[in-house]
């Protein structure tokens, strides 16, 4: 759990094998943004470029920060912003701390290092390990700016110390998606059973669900596994199965969401004192909900494709 704020997203689960480890070079001689790049784990490997003359005797530092946005851009008014710091580390990269965490460089930034000369710097971060993955709500045909979620950015400034404020001309920023890995072994699908009775019955009916798998990719149908032992006087005619996006969030209360990301019926005719069993696939999508506002999507990048947020794990 995320304190004193926690932003957690429940839905189908994914496993990510393909992620960038290391953060692109960075310059601050022109302002905006270094650009976009998605991680897999905790620690951040970067190298800052920066004019000495441009520098003038001040210090340079690296500022990785996890934020929550609860409010868009424009209800910001009177000093009073709807977002909330979730974790926020610095380091001084000019000069250099001996205090500062600096492991061995990797094959990046010694390429970066030697290719830059002089006056490119490397730095690492340090992501804590309870730091939620990056989501994003999706917003309402009519909402505008920027959308509320969890992201995550790396800042590059000059300034003389840290309570100094800072310019955009002075700061280049980079942003960071964190998405969720599952793990290398997953355990067993999930399993589930209930019992129902009817008023004018003498025996119940019993239902099992279950999964062969418990991770499943974005986009890939998902086995779901249905046993019934009808031992009443009713005949079942159809089958319904729905997958739901369960999310929680916690900033001041607890407030949970629950929206449906998929239903559908299946035409089965069952017996009265019969079984029945039976595999069917349902495949969530997000090309089904763009219209569900306040869905936990996976954080995206300005122009990137995203999917319905993973389960976090």
């Amino acid at each position: 759990m995320i304190e004193p704020s926690s932003f957690f997203p429940f839905c189908q689960k994914r496993l990510n094998i393909n992620a960038m480890a290391n953060i692109s070079s960075c310059g601050v001689q022109a302002p905006g943004h270094m650009g976009s790049v998605a991680v897999a784990h905790g620690v951040q490997n970067g190298v800052v470029l920066v004019d000495p003359d441009y520098l003038k005797g001040r210090k340079m530092f690296v500022m990785l920060t996890c934020a929550f946005r609860y409010g868009h851009d424009d209800l910001d008014v009177i000093g009073l912003t709807f977002c909330k710091d979730l974790h926020v580390q610095v380091q001084q990269v000019v000069p250099a701390e001996h205090s500062s965490p600096q492991g061995p460089l990797t094959v990046l930034q010694e390429r970066l290092l030697h290719k830059l000369g002089d006056s490119a710097y490397p730095f690492t971060l340090q992501m804590v390990v309870n730091l939620p993955c990056s989501v994003t709500l999706q917003p309402g045909p009519d909402d505008t700016g920027k959308a509320c979620g969890v992201d995550f950015e790396v800042k590059s400034f000059c300034a003389e110390n840290l309570e100094e404020k800072v310019s955009k001309r002075d700061s280049v920023r980079l942003v960071i998606r964190k998405i969720q890995l599952a793990p290398l072994e997953p355990g067993p699908g999930p399993w589930a059973q209930t019992v129902h009775r009817f008023l004018l019955s003498a025996q119940p009916l019993q239902l099992q669900a279950w999964m062969d798998r418990e991770v499943h990719y974005h986009g890939k149908p998902i086995t779901v596994n249905v046993s019934i032992n009808n031992c009443t006087n009713k005949v079942i005619k159809k089958i319904k199965i729905s997958v739901d996006q369960i999310t929680d969030v916690v900033l001041y209360s607890l407030d949970k969401y629950t929206k449906t990301v998929f239903v559908q019926e299946f035409m089965e005719t069952i017996a009265a004192s019969s079984t029945f069993s039976k595999s069917f696939a349902v495949t969530p999508l997000l090309a089904a909900n763009c219209q569900k506002q306040g869905l936990a999507l996976d954080g995206k990048f300005k122009h990137g494709d995203t999917n319905l947020a993973s389960s976090t794990m």
